[in-house]
């Protein structure tokens, strides 16, 4: 199996803020976050991958379940860039989010990619 790591640090779009904001701000955010992981997935050279699974480890002062809305931009960034054949149940086959404070810095979030076919 293959993965491919990522790793960001900076803010991240929480459950709370995309819960208090309207329809044209959340839009200007997912915006924003598409291109920042645009840039981030250019760093590596990807196949088209069928089958995968996400692994999220994180040092933030954000609950779990608040990364969520940040890998949901995510995966629709991996559908745009055709990175990923589909993102349904048959093709996401997965998703673990851990809180992992020996990470180097707060807001520090690694992304692994399994590419599981």
């Amino acid at each position: 199996m293959q993965t491919y790591q990522f790793e960001y640090i900076g803010k991240w779009p929480s459950s709370n803020i995309v819960y208090r904001l309207n329809h044209r701000q959340r839009h200007k955010l997912e915006m924003e976050y598409k291109q920042l992981f645009t840039t981030l997935l250019g760093e590596q050279e990807l196949p088209s991958i069928n089958k995968f699974r996400i692994h999220l480890e994180y040092r933030s002062r954000l609950d779990a379940d608040n990364t969520v809305p940040g890998l949901k931009v995510f995966v629709d960034t991996l559908r745009s860039l055709d990175i990923v054949t589909q993102d349904t149940s048959k093709h996401y086959c997965g998703l673990s989010i851990t809180p992992n404070l020996r990470l180097p810095v707060n807001n520090t979030y690694l992304i692994k990619l399994e590419v599981l076919g």
